[in-house]
C-alpha cells in the first residue's frame, strides 16, 4: 500500500467556536498526478474516526464536526465533486490554533493508504499517466 497526501486551503475560521472550515479532497487532478474517484472518498469518509490532526502528525489535534459533499470549481474551470469538512480545534492544542490564526497552517490535507489504484492512460497529467485511486 502506498501514503497518500492531498491539500486543500482552508475557506472559513470561526474565531469564536475555534471551528475551521475547507475542502478536504476532491475529485479533480491533484499535484502529484493522482486522482481520487469521489465514491472512494465518500466511502473512506463513512469509516473516518474524524480524528484532526496537524501535518499527520499521530497526535489528535481536533475533531471533525461536520463534512458533506459540495461541488466546488477548479482552477481550470470545470466543476468537480469535493468533501468540505468543519474541524473543532481543541483547547489542548493551543499553538495549532495560534498556527490557523496567523496563517501558518492554511489548508487542509488529506492522508491515507491507497488500497486501490489504476494507472488510467487515457488521463495524462504532465505528460504522465494519472493514478486512479479507488
Amino acid at each position: 500500500m502506498e501514503d497518500l497526501n492531498l491539500t486543500f486551503p482552508i475557506d472559513m475560521v470561526k474565531r469564536e467556536e475555534r471551528i475551521v472550515v475547507g475542502i478536504a479532497t476532491a475529485d479533480n487532478i491533484d499535484k502529484a498526478g493522482d486522482l481520487i474517484e469521489f465514491e472512494a472518498s465518500i466511502e473512506a469518509f463513512k469509516n473516518w474516526t474524524g480524528n484532526i490532526r496537524e501535518m499527520h502528525a499521530p497526535i489528535a489535534v481536533g475533531k471533525a464536526i461536520n463534512y458533506k459533499p459540495v461541488k466546488v470549481k477548479g482552477a481550470d474551470g470545470m466543476e468537480y465533486n469535493a468533501m468540505q469538512v468543519e474541524a473543532y480545534i481543541s483547547k489542548g492544542a493551543q499553538d495549532t490554533w495560534e498556527k490557523v490564526l496567523d496563517g501558518t497552517l492554511r489548508s487542509f490535507s488529506v492522508g491515507g493508504k491507497i488500497l486501490d489504484k489504476q494507472i488510467d492512460a487515457e488521463k495524462m497529467f504532465r505528460g504522465r499517466p494519472v493514478n486512479l485511486i479507488k
